[in-house]
């Protein structure tokens, strides 16, 4: 799923919500696991919208609120190969049709508790609508999420930026439409221009909409963009410099609305 825009629609949309036996009303459900409440506070969002069944993931052991300590507790997770064991849930996920499985992105992976719940649960044959939250970005999550449960039906996958938590509530409506949850129509969006040399108007773009982000997202070497109604977004090409010393290329969304700053969507990598 890697080189799309923020939300991802699939060409299986249609069936998001024609899972369900004929005569039979289609169930849905919201899990989510969330350790600082970002994460539930988009649940919330998807559960007002589709009033759906909603329920929180809690691990058996809780993370608690730091970052910094729930960082370390799941690098060493990883190292170890373990996920920690979580609470039973109240409602049976084999009850449900469509099932939205809200995660935080942890070191570019669904959360532990969330990676636990999709190994003990079998969704075959189900709708499965990923929704992440993270720093950066979350295409590599949800493609796990889609690995781990190869044999449900992803329509596509909805992602933010905590740092514009704000924009979820209008993001996250256009998403379920585009997907065939809610009625309505979105407008087919344009394509992206060719990859081309970056203008010095283009890189203050870049530098104003990712130069306070913590963690370094390199330096463009080239812009694709295209117009929106009432905004530009682009995809800058970021070389960068790995952990192991080696140079990547990762792809940079920046949106540039008409008198706001410009504002860092996502990496995908």
């Amino acid at each position: 799923m890697s080189r799309k825009p923020l939300f991802i629609l699939s060409a299986i949309a249609a069936t998001a919500v024609c899972s369900c036996a004929p005569g039979r009303e289609s169930r849905s459900l919201v899990v989510y696991y969330s350790a600082t409440g970002t994460t539930a506070a988009v649940a919330g969002i998807f559960q007002e919208k589709t009033g759906a069944d909603i329920e929180q993931i809690l691990p058996v052991e809780s993370y608690g609120t730091d970052f910094n300590r729930i960082v370390q507790a799941y690098q060493q997770e990883m190292a170890s190969g373990t996920t920690r064991e979580i609470q039973p849930l109240k409602a049976n996920p084999a009850d449900y049709d469509t099932i939205y499985i809200g995660t935080p992105v942890w070191s570019g992976n669904p959360a532990g508790p969330v990676e636990t719940f999709l190994k003990q649960y079998d969704l075959k044959g189900k709708v499965i609508v990923p929704f992440c939250t993270f720093g950066s970005g979350g295409n590599t999550a949800a493609e796990m999420i889609q690995k781990l449960q190869p044999d449900a039906i992803v329509p596509g996958w909805y992602g933010v930026r905590q740092a514009r938590i704000d924009k979820a509530d209008a993001e996250v409506g256009s998403f379920l439409v585009g997907i065939g949850v809610l009625g309505g129509s979105t407008a087919k969006l344009p394509a992206f221009s060719q990859q081309c040399e970056l203008s010095d108007g283009e890189k203050a773009i870049f530098d104003e909409a990712c130069s306070s982000y913590q963690m370094p997202l390199g330096s463009p070497v080239s812009v694709a963009s295209r117009q929106l109604e009432g905004a530009t977004e682009y995809i800058f090409k970021s070389e960068v410099s790995g952990f192991d010393g080696k140079q990547t290329v990762q792809e940079i969304y920046v949106t540039k609305m008409a008198g706001s700053p410009a504002e860092f969507t996502q990496v995908v990598r």
